[in-house]
């Protein structure tokens, strides 16, 4: 009887656990049964239009029931333990915990633009939200997996969405483009990385990270070629998903061929999980082959500032400069992976936090700005109105800018200045001037819209008539992440030591 009552209490501990994913997967297909049972009376532009409203405010309802689940389970492990379950094939910890809260909250942030901008995006979409939630499934598995297979197949559900997300706009041909490009390029990288992991496990005989970590330090592996060949492979894989220097070419087409909100979501929450594999395979699981990977990490950090700063400076149109700036801060975050240290590890995390922040600041702005007509805004130029029409809305756009550009006293600033002196201390003088006059290189085209807000003749003179009127909720939303990003340094200490423990806590 006493074995009866320990069993149903480690049941029940196990699935509080997971009880986050379970209340994702019970989410999917609660709304997917309801849009296929009502889907006959759903035909007017305007029903829909309220139905994914209704659909979106019960997903941020139970997202903040989640994140009390989560809580939660901080509080049932407060000592700090790895529970695997699965035959060791998933790991929870608090770290990890921590992470996906963090998820959730761009997630909400993510909704509440959805929530305001569903209409004039014109993306009338019932499948939308559902589409969302399955990626965002796929990055719990990612965040929670502790073999090589799980990850592969998490990454491979979140990209999968991605398809078609950047698709859903039918009437514009480069939302097509965009989808079939993304599609074709994704699945030629990840048929690459699938087969080194496939080489790992014909070498060790296992994908499991516990198991890969003992025979590396406990048994001698005769031919490490092969481990170096498959890190290799995993990492082409990796590079493209983050459209990082060679696998660059694909991602200012999908950020412009993307519906605003989608573009959102792939530059904010998409490169999060990302950068999470290459921490937990190259300095976690594989530590013992870092010092080879350090040098390609540099290499390409080092390549991805330079034609992403050069490509940069050429585009017209706003969303495809954010996707060479997000090259540029991609690579600036592999310099960091380069150092092969603890402190680079922490102050890699705390760039891809603050770039996060600085990216939900500019979309945000971004998604609130559109022409009388209710289209979005495209090219650089169409700035030069903001000022004409809505003054606040211009400082606040200026000051994210400055912010992403790493213009001190704001967020950026504390996000790159790192990057200087570690590359100094620990690399090369020579490579940490050539970073400077890249990062030199990189403001010219910051500096570019700020004039075209503030300092060009045709203000005043453009034909085109702006703007949407902010809603209370664009609003708050922008005053308060305008004020995180001026008041930054108060919270640098309390971040650094955040992602300390999310460090250490999920380091096997």
């Amino acid at each position: 009887m006493e074995n009866i009552y320990l069993n149903i209490n480690e049941t029940f501990f196990n699935f509080c656990l997971i009880s986050d994913k379970i209340l994702l997967i019970i989410l999917i297909i609660y709304l997917i049964i309801d849009i296929t049972l009502d889907y006959k009376y759903k035909k007017t532009i305007k029903y829909i239009q309220f139905y994914i409203n209704k659909i979106i405010f019960n997903i941020i309802v139970i997202i903040i029931n989640l994140i009390i689940i989560l809580i939660f389970n901080m509080q049932l492990n407060y000592i700090n333990t790895q529970y695997y379950l699965f035959n060791n094939q998933i790991v929870i910890n608090n770290g990890i915990i921590c992470l996906k809260i963090i998820i959730l909250i761009i997630l909400i942030l993510l909704l509440l633009t959805m929530y305001e901008n569903i209409k004039m995006e014109k993306i009338l979409c019932l499948e939308t939200p559902i589409i969302i939630l399955i990626s965002v499934l796929g990055m719990f598995i990612i965040i929670s997996s502790n073999d090589l297979f799980i990850l592969g197949l998490g990454l491979e559900l979140q990209t999968m969405p991605y398809f078609i997300l950047s698709c859903l706009n039918r009437s514009s041909n480069l939302s097509v483009e965009a989808g079939l490009k993304y599609f074709i390029y994704a699945c030629f990288c990840s048929s690459i990385s699938f087969f080194g992991i496939s080489l790992i496990y014909g070498a060790l005989g296992t994908t499991n990270f516990l198991e890969i970590k003992i025979i590396l330090n406990t048994y001698k592996i005769m031919n490490f070629n092969i481990i170096y060949i498959s890190l290799l492979l995993i990492l082409f894989g990796l590079l493209f998903k983050l459209g990082l220097v060679p696998f660059h070419f694909w991602i200012a087409d999908i950020y412009e061929g993307c519906p605003n909100i989608i573009t959102y979501f792939f530059a904010v929450i998409s490169k999060f999980t990302i950068i999470f594999i290459i921490f937990k395979i190259y300095y976690n699981v594989f530590i013992s082959f870092i010092n080879w990977f350090n040098l390609i990490f540099l290499i390409i950090g080092m390549l991805s500032i330079l034609i992403g700063s050069i490509l940069a400076l050429y585009q017209i149109k706003f969303k495809r400069l954010l996707a060479y700036s997000a090259v540029v801060h991609m690579g600036n975050i592999f310099l960091l992976f380069s150092i092969g240290t603890n402190e680079g590890i922490e102050y890699a995390f705390n760039y891809l936090f603050i770039y996060m922040l600085i990216s939900i600041n500019i979309f945000s702005i971004f998604l609130s700005i559109y022409k009388i007509d209710g289209s979005s805004i495209q090219n650089i130029v169409d700035f030069t109105v903001i000022i004409k029409t809505n003054k606040h809305l211009s400082i606040a756009f200026i000051i994210s800018i400055l912010s992403l550009g790493g213009i001190p006293p704001f967020a950026g600033f504390f996000a790159k200045l790192p990057v200087f002196f570690l590359l100094l201390k620990m690399v090369n003088p020579f490579l940490t001037i050539t970073v400077i006059l890249f990062s030199i290189l990189s403001a010219t085209y910051y500096i570019r819209l700020i004039r075209m807000c503030w300092f060009s003749e045709n203000v005043g003179n453009n034909p085109i008539n702006l703007i949407h009127k902010l809603t209370i909720n664009q609003s708050m939303l922008i005053s308060s992440l305008i004020f995180l990003n001026s008041t930054f340094i108060w919270l640098q200490l309390p971040l650094i030591n955040l992602i300390k423990y999310i460090i250490y806590s999920i380091w096997i």
